[in-house]
């Protein structure tokens, strides 16, 4: 055995979009998502999560209930909650949106903190949500589209808000800045900045966009280093926004709305979908303890079309929940990231079922040989085929049950692609 496969499959946004005209729940509860970070949700749901929606008049009394705007984020939640989704809260503003420093550090903790107490110790006739990670802004080392401050001006934002929030409830997680760029020497100043001032930070917030998984990991091997060597042993990694990209020219692209289309479309598609399989399967010998995918809503980036139906990628991400209902993992060679080719395996509690996670994502069908030894049960084995790719959205291929023992078989597999191969004890 090689440990738990880890549920890192968690996302950006909720799942009702359009002032609640859509609802992916169901879809939600079926890939099993087991987080959802608020970032740049009025994008689908007007006025929701950001503080400049919940408490729109600044000047205002923030002691005073009757100032704040809580309604459309209380419906918002409250479909996360009932997805069973853990909610990791970003504080802050959608990217774009209100981007200049609040006018009055300690009173924009206040407020933040009584965001906390409604939504975790009913205050202003709120609930107890129990939400545990409270991030604080987004990205702000991008510059004037998410923050229009200075970088030492975060910092102490930063500092106000995780002080602010530690003396009010210390058991919970606060963390940030939710890094764009891993590679700039941002980290290492904000991580000083914290560990010289003795500044709580419970996680590490940081993003990578790319075209191969395995910058996902190299990202995450260079976090870890980094929060170790100074001094941060115990925090968290998070990786709260990841998605596959289609080429160096797709920043600029994605600004022209006839060119961005086709974009998209290759992002979310098969392609896309394998680059998330193999990003989950790859990230399971990582450091990364939460991984929130952007986005698990009907944005453009989303796992979801603008109707609410489901994309390729969304499949991926079902896929990996048939891995997880089989945890406890078991040795799996073959793995090569140079060849495109990720694979995880996993038993289930009981002994009686295992599931083989296979991503194929470069530019070449293969014939997949699958040997199974060691087959934890006596009896003879039903093996089934489910398939990921241009024509079949986690379809199955066929059924046969074979022989008790160990076992071989031949997986045809196109690319970019996905197969999930299941394996039960035959009644």
């Amino acid at each position: 055995m090689q440990g738990t496969i880890r549920p890192l499959h968690g996302v950006n946004g909720g799942p009702v979009n359009a002032g609640g005209s859509l609802d992916m729940t169901r879809y939600w509860k079926e890939a099993g998502i087991p987080s959802a970070r608020l970032h740049d949700c009025p994008f689908t749901s007007p006025n929701v999560v950001d503080i400049p929606e919940i408490f729109p008049r600044f000047e205002a009394d923030e002691n005073k209930p009757e100032n704040y705007q809580f309604a459309k984020t209380d419906d918002f939640l409250a479909a996360i909650v009932k997805a069973r989704a853990q909610i990791v809260y970003r504080l802050g503003t959608s990217i774009g949106v209100h981007p200049e420093p609040p006018a009055d550090f300690d009173k924009w903790a206040r407020i933040c903190v009584n965001v906390i107490r409604h939504y975790n110790d009913r205050w202003a006739d709120g609930f107890h949500h129990n939400i545990r990670y409270w991030e604080i802004w987004n990205e702000p080392d991008i510059g004037r589209v998410m923050w229009k401050g200075t970088q030492e001006e975060y910092f102490r934002l930063y500092e106000t808000a995780a002080r602010a929030i530690k003396k009010h409830d210390s058991r919970l997680k606060v963390g940030g800045p939710a890094l764009a760029f891993v590679g700039s020497g941002y980290m290492e100043k904000f991580l000083s900045f914290c560990r010289d001032r003795s500044v709580p930070l419970d996680f590490f917030s940081w993003h990578t966009y790319s075209v191969d998984p395995a910058e996902l990991v190299r990202n995450a091997e260079k976090v870890r280093a980094a929060l170790d060597r100074h001094g941060f042993k115990a925090t968290e990694s998070h990786l709260n926004e990841w998605h596959y990209i289609s080429g160096n020219d797709f920043w600029q692209k994605r600004k022209d709305p006839v060119l961005a289309k086709p974009l998209f479309e290759h992002a979310n598609g098969p392609v896309g979908a394998a680059y998330a399989a193999s990003a989950l399967i790859l990230l399971q010998d990582n450091s990364v303890d939460v991984a929130n995918y952007y986005t698990g809503d009907t944005l453009r980036w989303g796992l979801f079309a603008n109707s609410g139906a489901p994309n390729k990628c969304y499949f991926a991400f079902k896929g990996f929940r048939r891995l997880l209902e089989t945890p406890r993992r078991v040795a799996c060679e073959g793995s090569d990231t140079a060849s495109g080719l990720a694979a995880c395996a996993g038993l289930s509690a009981d002994g009686k079922a295992a599931t083989l996670l296979l991503s194929n994502l470069k530019d070449s069908a293969r014939r997949f040989i699958i040997r199974v030894e060691h087959v934890p049960w006596a009896g003879s084995t039903i093996v089934e085929t489910f398939a990921l790719d241009a024509d079949h959205d986690l379809t199955v291929l066929g059924g046969e049950t074979r022989a008790a023992g160990d076992l071989a078989l031949s997986v045809d597999c196109p690319s970019p692609a996905v197969r999930v191969v299941r394996f039960t004890l035959a009644p």
